[in-house]
């Protein structure tokens, strides 16, 4: 008997597989919203307030792209490890919501990943051609998100493709044709 989840296991995954409706899910991730939308707004204004002042000291330049450098790498690689977990759901689960969550992602991320991969270059003319030890391998984590563009465009046919057979078929089906 599994202690954690009363009514066995069968139970938990019947209580989860309620969100992979991606309906119920938009329906639940909107909620919080708009008290996200506010502390993303109530923190840009803090970080662009602090980047906008006078530039005093020498290398006050380099410290601004920086603190616009390291939160978007982050963001790069955080995100391409959500596209991992999307994946390998999606691969799991056979549903469609991971699939979308995979394609969601994707775009933001490689916003991410280049605009890291610029302000890092820029950050780099600021200080004087310097090149940090944890910078050398950032130019190579293009690779990752070419392959993962590849890998949502094939996703994205092959799940386009299923829908138009699955339609055809229910076209089929309405018009009394044998499938």
């Amino acid at each position: 008997m599994d202690l954690l989840h009363p009514g066995g296991t069968e139970a938990a995954l019947r209580r989860w597989a309620r969100f992979a409706d991606p309906w119920r899910f938009y329906e639940l991730a909107w909620r919080p919203v708009p008290v996200l939308l506010v502390m993303a707004l109530v923190l840009a204004a803090t970080g662009l307030r602090a980047m906008g002042g006078p530039a005093q000291a020498e290398g006050h330049d380099a410290e601004r792209l920086l603190a616009l450098h390291l939160p978007l790498a982050w963001l790069a690689l955080a995100l391409a490890l959500a596209m991992l977990g999307a994946a390998v759901a999606g691969r799991l689960s056979r549903a469609a919501l991971p699939l979308l969550l995979l394609e969601a992602l994707a775009p933001t991320g490689a916003l991410a990943a280049l605009l890291a991969l610029a302000t890092g270059a820029l950050w780099q003319q600021a200080s004087g051609g310097a090149q940090p030890p944890w910078d050398v391998p950032v130019p190579a984590a293009a690779w990752p998100w070419a392959g993962a563009f590849a890998a949502q465009a094939l996703a994205a046919v092959l799940l386009r493709v299923r829908l138009v057979i699955v339609e055809l078929a229910r076209r089929d089906l309405a018009l009394g044709r044998p499938s």
